[in-house]
Order: structure tokens, then sequence, then C-alpha cells
């Protein structure tokens, strides 16, 4: 039987196809090392985690995580968006500033952290903004007030979408793509991707 160890500083996480085999191997742990055991993984570096036995689902959610970083950065009173990235904004590191007005407006701007915020939450829970975010990343060192319009855009999709969650799992179903040249793609499992 396979049995994950998935360990992060000092805490650890198992799974396995049963529970006796998680059982068994945290015996073995604590034969060699002094454990606490919080049963039932329900957090994990800042994502909710919910399993449905039933439907055979694991659901991640940074809920918690996306409305600290909206008040961290200033975003709570701003409008939701249907959209992680404006399709017709098109960044470029000429957007930086320009004048010493622009240049003095962005030096206390938090755009690196902002952005950064925002990278890990694209990462573990949200490939939805991976794209915007990917783009925004590009212009740390002299970003403009275009750039950082970008990175509020990215919250403010967050904003209406925080609830939302990475599921595993489950029943099959088609894979279902969107692009911002406007292509709709639908896969089945046993389809090609190309």
């Amino acid at each position: 039987m396979i049995t994950l160890l998935v360990v992060h500083v000092d805490d650890c996480t198992i799974a396995a196809k049963s529970l006796k085999g998680i059982e068994g191997f945290k015996r073995a742990i604590e034969e060699h090392v002094g454990n606490t055991d919080l049963g039932e993984l329900h957090w994990l570096l800042g994502m909710e985690v919910t399993r449905n036995q039933d439907k055979r689902t694991i659901l991640l959610s940074q809920h918690s995580y996306l409305e600290s970083i909206i008040r961290r950065f200033g975003c709570e009173e701003l409008k939701p968006v249907s959209t992680p990235m404006d399709p017709s904004v098109k960044l470029h590191s000429s957007q930086a500033p320009s004048t010493g007005a622009e240049s003095v407006k962005m030096h206390h701007v938090p755009y690196r952290e902002a952005v950064g915020s925002l990278m890990y939450a694209s990462l573990a829970t949200r490939p939805d903004i991976s794209y915007a975010v990917s783009t925004a990343s590009r212009f740390p060192s002299n970003p403009g007030v275009p750039h950082w319009d970008a990175v509020k855009h990215i919250y403010k999709y967050l904003i209406g979408t925080k609830i939302l969650k990475l599921t595993y799992g489950g029943a099959q179903s088609a894979l279902t793509a969107f692009s911002l040249g406007g292509r709709l793609t639908a896969l089945r499992k046993d389809e090609p991707l190309m």
C-alpha cells in the first residue's frame, strides 16, 4: 500500500487508501519522533480542505486567505468584476511612470507584495487567475499606473469569486477551457489534447 507523507516545516499530512494504513504509519513514526495528532485534515498552509467521501471529492479553498489579502491591499471597497483580466488592456514596460507625478504616485504602491500574494493563490487553489497574475508579474521593478490597475482588477475578480473551491475527484465530466482569444474547447477524458 502506498502512503504519502507531506511535510512543511513542522506540519505533516498523511494520505493513504485506508485509515488502517494511516494509523500504522503514525505508530511507526511515533516510535522515533513525538507528535500531536490533530485528526482529519481541515486546514493546510492556509487552505481549507473539505472532503466528501460519498462523492469522492476533495475541495480546496483559500477564502480566508483571499479575504485577508483583499483587506491588506485596501481592495475591500472595489466592485467585483467577472474576469480576472480585462482583455482590452495590453500591459507593456513603456507604461512605467514617465513623469515625476506618476513616480510619486507609484512609489508607495505595494505592487510586488500584492502580486506575490496573488501568486500563492494562483498556485494553490486559483488556477483561473494564473494568466493574469503571470502577466502582472512581469513588471515588478518599475510598475506604472496601468500595471497597478491590472493588479486591482484581479483583486476585483477575487472579491466576486472568493468562495470558489478547487475540486478534485468526483464524477467524470468534460473539461471546459476559456481563453482571451475567445475559443471555447470541451474535452473528455479519452479525447486527445491536440
